[in-house]
């Protein structure tokens, strides 16, 4: 499943594994290639970077013989993809403090 999502202001391409008890195991690919404003690219164009550029080629077909390109590095989502989120922490990100 391929998940576009837009208005955040910053490029993402994630893919994640849901199980569930009464279906089989699926993965979702989330992927956001922000246009951004002139401002936000002078001001911070590493976090609107999807590799590759712009515009991102999202969907080929629905053939299974054409799969979804692979996934992109982007900041946001590869730092996620080396550090767990934790929703539970007080704590204020480091990009934060």
């Amino acid at each position: 499943a391929l998940h576009l999502f837009g208005h955040t202001h910053f490029a993402w391409d994630s893919k994640l594994n849901f199980k569930s008890e009464e279906a089989h195991d699926f993965d979702v690919r989330f992927v956001q290639a922000p246009l951004g404003s002139p401002r936000e690219w002078r001001t911070r164009p590493r976090s609107l970077r999807l590799e590759g550029g712009l515009p991102a080629l999202l969907w080929r077909g629905r053939s299974a013989a054409m799969p979804l390109p692979a996934t992109r590095a982007a900041l946001w989502s590869d730092y996620y993809r080396h550090n767990a989120r934790q929703p539970d922490s007080g704590e204020m990100g480091f990009w934060i403090k």
